[in-house]
Formats: structure tokens, sequence, C-alpha cells
């Protein structure tokens, strides 16, 4: 069973609505409201964690690129 999730925001209800319409019977679409103070929670959490993140992906790049000039100078040899 495969599952996904998709936040949708006042501006693509429309977009909403006519997916659960042209939906099958199989599928199982479910609404779900969550609560502006919890969308603020997380919204705060994941802006915190921005930074963090965004050196995770500089020390990742960093890493690659060690990594690809170290295959290189291997294939030299």
């Amino acid at each position: 069973m495969s599952r996904s999730v998709t936040l949708v925001g006042e501006g693509d209800r429309k977009m909403l609505k006519a997916a659960i319409k042209h939906a099958n019977g199989q599928d199982q679409i479910r609404h779900r409201v969550i609560a502006p103070d919890v969308v603020q929670k997380w919204t705060k959490t994941l802006e915190e964690l921005k930074n963090d993140v965004k050196e995770i992906l500089r020390e990742e790049k960093e890493e690659k690129e060690v990594s690809h000039e170290d295959l290189k100078l291997y294939i030299e040899v």
C-alpha cells in the first residue's frame, strides 16, 4: 500500500475539490484541516532548521567534489 500527502492552501481549494471528484472508488481520499497554531509551530521549527540544512547540503557538495577529484586522480594513474 502506498500513501501520499498533499498540503493544500486556500488558493488551491478548487484543484483539491476536482481531484476528489475525479478519484476512483479505490482511492481513499481523506480531508484534514490543520489548526493554524500547529502550522505556525512547524513553520517555526522548519525555519530554525533552514541554516542547518544549508550547511549539510554545502558539506555534501564539498564531499562529492572531493570524491570526484579523487576518482579523477585514480583514473589518471
